[in-house]
């Protein structure tokens, strides 16, 4: 066949030359079709390819029809979470996060596939680092402070963060899934007919009441990664949950996240009933002090590494910022005193563990506060170093 269309003058039974001509781009047509169909045949995989269409909204119109058949035993299930992924105990935050969660879960009963909700409790779980509530992306307490964070951290401004002229906002990452990018708080407002409201005041974001649907509706309806949603990736026998992570971040700890998710689900497992037969555990009584369990300190040996560090950078700019002697030797000072507390709180259940959490982020606060300052002087300084007559490189 190749010899034929190479030679378009070469074909039997036709005497007109025009004819000849026609059959040629004919045959040409026919060729460059039968090549770009083996192309999509070799690289389109036909799994991905049915995969992404679960996310079309007719189909997942038709996984949400009717109702579910069960209930969540919220008692049953916390103690199982208190096990696993949690270490033993949870917070007042944590329990206000997942109450929130499986709230929506309960108004809902059109979603039915418990493992929805298992990677979902997941992917919450990692994402606002395991506390369970909306976040700020480098866990800022202040939307400039996040900015800032980011903008030192890539030594530039990133698009996704950059501020909108606008609106003069940040969209870095907020809520219980990081939702970034001005036109995903569009998109999403949009999905949950409130419009503009999440682009236009995107604090929103930072709220259970707003947070909580965002989570849902995105991981189901694919609209934080087109084409890839909750029914893609757990429909009827099938559950693929490494690569749900392509809902939300590609391949990003997805292993981890899986763990999470198969853990949650355990636990939803045990505590999943029948309608009108939740357990209705008695009030619980308060421990005297000599039998409360042992508990593990709110603040961890790595929380207090993290943080050594941060003051290791202070103290190593001392030399051009001197004048931070003081409040750097007094940070280092109260770090140990910390360690020293938590190294002994293992052996006595009488030492406060909201103190220690307070002291904790106390010295957090401070020690950030000390790093703007040593960076703005290092700034004026290298400023100062360039001279009057000196001008900024032009920008890329």
């Amino acid at each position: 066949m190749s010899r034929t269309i190479a030679n378009c003058e070469d074909v039997s039974g036709v005497d007109s030359r025009h004819a000849v001509t026609l059959v040629c781009l004919y045959r040409q047509v026919l060729s460059i079709l039968l090549s770009f169909a083996i192309v999509l045949l070799v690289t389109t995989d036909p799994a991905t390819a049915r995969g992404s269409s679960l996310c079309r909204k007719d189909l997942v119109d038709a996984a949400l029809a009717g109702q579910r058949g069960y209930e969540i035993d919220r008692a049953v299930f916390f103690d199982e979470v208190r096990r696993g992924p949690f270490p033993g105990y949870l917070y007042e935050g944590q329990v206000e996060g997942l109450d929130a969660i499986l709230n929506y879960w309960d108004q809902h009963r059109e979603l039915k596939d418990i493992r929805w909700l298992a990677y979902l409790l997941g992917t919450a779980f990692h994402e606002t680092a395991r506390t369970i509530g909306p976040i700020r992306e480098t866990r800022a307490n202040t939307d400039e402070q996040a900015y800032q964070r980011l903008k030192r951290h890539f030594g530039t401004v990133k698009a996704y963060f950059r501020k909108h002229p606008k609106t003069g906002f940040s969209y870095f990452g907020r809520g219980l899934v990081q939702l970034t990018w001005a036109d995903n708080y569009i998109a999403l407002g949009k999905l949950l007919g409130v419009g503009l409201m999440f682009f236009l005041g995107p604090g929103e974001v930072m709220t259970l009441k707003w947070a909580v649907p965002i989570i849902f509706e995105g991981m189901i309806r694919g609209s934080f990664v087109p084409g890839h949603c909750l029914p893609r990736y757990f429909h009827d026998g099938s559950a693929e949950w490494t690569s749900a992570r392509y809902i939300v971040n590609g391949t990003d700890k997805r292993k981890l996240i899986a763990g999470y998710g198969q853990t949650f689900l355990a636990a939803l497992e045990k505590a999943r009933v029948t309608p009108g037969t939740k357990s209705t555990p008695e009030p619980e009584k308060p421990a005297e002090p000599e039998m409360l369990e042992k508990k593990t300190p709110d603040v961890q040996p790595s929380d207090l590494k993290e943080l050594g560090a941060r003051i290791a950078d202070l103290e190593a700019n001392l030399d051009k910022v001197p004048e931070l002697t003081t409040t750097v030797q007094s940070l280092r000072g109260d770090l140990r005193k910390l360690s020293a507390r938590l190294d002994g709180i293992e052996a006595s259940v009488s030492e406060p563990q909201g103190e220690l959490q307070a002291l904790y982020t106390n010295m957090l606060s401070s020690t950030e506060n000390a790093i703007e300052r040593q960076e703005a002087i290092l700034e004026r300084l290298k400023e100062l170093q360039a001279g009057p007559t000196a001008r900024p490189a032009p920008s890329e």
